[in-house]
């Protein structure tokens, strides 16, 4: 599995995080508008939604897994009162504030890319969100034989 087999499926998209074409301080064209860092990552948290749901972070190429190649690199979910803004907005901010966050050094460390893009889907309810998260778990490890592998443990 991975992150083309969930076209079509309500993933809202996919959007650069510490992404070698973004760092600090810099100016690019997102969407058909010119952005900086102080434009683009305000706008990013503004765009997640604070409702339950399930986030997927992916590597710009695929990587090999125990049975095939997958771009995901995790998966998790976010069932807190302020849903998917709350649980990002961590990450976010810490980049936009920080420069860095170590969550995501955490992950380009043990995953050996800089370039990560996050997605997520919205659910209804807290419990969906764990189910959803729980889904997807089972499908990457039927797909590919283990766990995305930045995921240690099932959900």
């Amino acid at each position: 599995m991975d992150s083309q087999d969930l076209r079509g499926e309500g993933l809202d998209g996919w959007y650069p995080f510490n992404h070698p074409q973004f760092p600090c301080a810099s100016s690019y064209t997102f969407g058909g508008t010119l952005l900086d860092d102080s434009g683009y990552y305000p706008w990013l948290l503004a765009r997640i939604p604070a409702r339950p749901g399930v986030y997927l972070v992916r590597a710009l190429e695929p990587i090999g897994r125990w049975l095939g190649f997958s771009d995901i690199l995790y998966v998790g979910r976010a069932t807190g009162r302020r849903g998917l803004r709350g649980r990002l907005a961590g990450y976010v901010r810490s980049r936009l504030w920080q420069g860095r966050s170590p969550i995501w050094d955490a992950w380009e460390m043990m995953s050996g890319y800089e370039a990560f893009e996050i997605g997520w889907f919205v659910t209804q309810i807290q419990a969906e969100a764990t189910w959803l998260e729980r889904e997807l778990m089972a499908r990457y490890e039927r797909a590919l034989g283990e766990l995305p592998p930045l995921n240690s443990r099932r959900g």
